[in-house]
């Protein structure tokens, strides 16, 4: 088992949960035929039990959600098994979280996106898995991107080079773009050109 290369047991790692009768069966069969322990000994850690392990179907399995749902730290797991970037950065992103919003209201969900970025997606997707159905915010997360609420500081309507003509030079052109940003999740509807730039000549 130590011979095979990383990839190819990347590989059987992520053919096998795709296609696996049960999820929960493979994980168990890993850590009882020995393979955890020389490969992702995070396995024996978690210890995956017969009851509480989500069953998703073969053709809805995504290995790096299931790998974070398996494994307390599945970027260990898959820089050991020389999973890509994107894959890595992923798990990454599962892992610093936060896994959800601290409440509902449209105000939360804003900054929750705004924090964990293109993590969103995944991390909903986790919370579903964990908790056997669509996560709590995820129709208040719709309605925010379609709406085109600004989340970062590429949505600002105005750039760096509007602040410099204001005298606004070096350090704090970034900490006032962040200050812009910081106003414009609280309320989105000030994110105009005129808006930012009156907020931006009050914080010189």
């Amino acid at each position: 088992m130590s011979r095979l290369s990383a990839e190819r047991v990347r590989d059987e790692w992520f053919k096998s949960l795709r296609s696996a009768r049960s999820v929960t069966q493979l994980l168990l069969l890993w850590v009882q035929v020995g393979a955890a322990r020389v490969w992702i000994p995070e396995l024996e850690v978690a210890r995956p039990s017969q009851k509480g392990f989500p069953d998703p179907p073969p053709g809805d399995r995504d290995p790096v959600l299931l790998t974070a749902l398996a494994c307390p730290s599945p970027v260990a797991v898959l820089r050991r098994l020389k999973a890509s970037n994107a894959e890595i950065g992923r798990a990454a992103g599962l892992e610093r979280g936060p896994e959800e919003p601290r409440a509902l209201d449209q105000l939360s969900v804003r900054r929750w996106l705004a924090d964990v970025g293109p993590a969103a997606a995944d991390l909903s997707a986790l919370w579903a898995l964990r908790h056997g159905g669509q996560a709590a915010w995820s129709a208040v997360m719709a309605e925010i991107r379609r709406r085109g609420d600004p989340l970062t500081r590429s949505d600002l309507a105005i750039r760096g080079a509007d602040l410099q003509e204001l005298g606004i030079h070096g350090p704090r052109i970034g900490e006032t773009l962040a200050t812009l940003l910081d106003r414009v999740l609280d309320d989105p509807a000030l994110n105009t050109r005129e808006s930012l730039l009156a907020i931006a000549r009050e914080s010189r």
